[in-house]
Parts: structure tokens; sequence; C-alpha cells
């Protein structure tokens, strides 16, 4: 991680599920947004190279509490928060947690509703699965609804970098994410009680969470700004970093 002067913002981005710190490099690697600001992505727990939670059953409350103690580890009193899909969730979480600490958000690819039933049903059937034989598995599951057809030709390289993250995730990390995701609490309301700036990511392609799902959550809050990303999917700062580090740009300067 670069050293930060005391004048420069820090920007700490989490990353979607099941990948890892490494869907922000394409941020990190850009000298005139580094310029702007001091990024640290983090490795959430049971993910890249960041060890699992110490606990049965993992919560939301977990993961932002992870998030806390990293700050207070590294003396970081307040910063700009990014999260992408489950990182977003997570962001919702530091919100209702400790709002004094954050300047400001930055939503990618995310929703502020809770899970409905099915879905909730399809993380548990994850969690059996994992349970049964490991993570190998989550790339079949996972690209397609990450990647529609027509993007994963468009984009075929960062397919491939995407699944290979998804198979280092680790089995406890995904277990975990999956439960604390299928018992994450409505957000909506949360959304509305947004003092700070809000920047949001919506991917053009993704079929996750795309404009539609997104909309809910954008009219809550008061200070925003939406850029809406071409040729991107479920993980649009690492589908099409160009559009993205723009955004941040303009968000930071």
């Amino acid at each position: 991680e670069r050293m930060s002067t005391a004048q420069q913002k820090t920007l700490i981005l989490l990353h979607a599920f099941p990948v890892n710190k490494h869907m922000w490099d394409s941020q990190v690697d850009d000298p005139t947004l580094t310029s702007l600001v001091n990024i640290i992505p983090l490795d959430l727990p049971g993910f890249g190279q960041q060890q699992k939670l110490e606990t049965e059953v993992a919560r939301m409350s977990d993961f932002a509490d992870f998030v806390i103690k990293y700050m207070e580890q590294n003396q970081i009193d307040e910063a700009y928060f990014g999260g992408c899909s489950f990182g977003g969730y997570i962001l919702m979480e530091l919100w209702r947690k400790c709002p004094g600490r954050i300047l400001g958000l930055i939503f990618c690819n995310t929703r502020c509703e809770a899970d409905g039933e099915e879905a909730r049903q399809n993380r548990f059937k994850t969690i059996d699965r994992v349970h049964a034989e490991g993570t190998s598995f989550l790339p079949e599951v996972m690209i397609p609804k990450v990647y529609p057809t027509k993007l994963q030709e468009a984009i075929g390289d960062r397919v491939k970098f995407a699944r290979d993250q998804m198979r280092s995730a680790s089995s406890q990390g995904v277990i975990h994410a999956c439960q604390a995701m299928a018992e994450r609490i409505d957000s909506t309301n949360t959304m509305g009680t947004i003092t700070v700036p809000c920047l949001f990511i919506v991917g053009e392609d993704d079929e996750l969470t795309g404009a539609n799902v997104m909309k809910p959550m954008i009219e809550k809050v008061e200070k925003k700004t939406v850029a809406t990303i071409s040729k991107a999917g479920h993980l649009a700062p690492w589908d099409n970093p160009k559009e993205v580090n723009e955004a941040f740009k303009e968000f930071f300067r």
C-alpha cells in the first residue's frame, strides 16, 4: 500500500463476491486517479490473502467490523469507501455503524433490498454445495450471472481473470459471505439517511443489478452522481476501468 500524505484523501475499496481485491487493480494502477486519492483495496475475510472470520455463523456486521478494525489498526480516522455488489452491502452496514468516519460512498453494481426468499434459498444451496465439494464449481455458476454471453465475447480476458479469482476463494469465506448476504436486512431506509456525497456506478450490461435494480437506492440519496458504464456487467470497475476511473476522478476532483 502506498503511503498517503496527511492531506490526501483515502479510498477504501471492498470487492464483490466471490472475487478479491484484485478486481480493483485497474483503479490502483491508474496514476491520475491515485494522484487524487490514496486507494486501499481490502481482501475481505476468507478471500484473497485474508484469514477467515473466527465465527461459526457470519453476519454483515462481522464484515463491517473487520473494515473498522482495519481502520483502527492503520490509524485511519475517516475515509471514502467504495463497494461492488457484496462490498456495497457492507457499505450500508458501515453507514449504520460509523457514519462519522465516512466522507463519501461509491456504490458499484449493488442493491439496497434484502434477499427475497428464492435468493436466500439459493445462498443456502451454495453453502451446502461448498460443504460437499469446495469452491471449484463457483465459476460455472457465477460467470453466466456476472457476464451476459455477448459481454463474455467482448471482454474475454477480463472474464478469465474473474474466473481465476472465483476459484481461489476459500470455502469458509464463501460460506460466511453467503450466510451474511442471506440474512442481511433491508437497507432501503438506510439509504435515505446518507448525508455524504455518493457515486453510483451502473453496469449497462449488468443483469443482476442493472439500472432498474439500482434505481430505488439512487432515488433515496440527496447528494449523488450516477455513471452508467458501457460494456460492463456486474463487476463494472474491472470490466470497463477506463469509464469507471473517469467517474471516480470526477467524484474526487
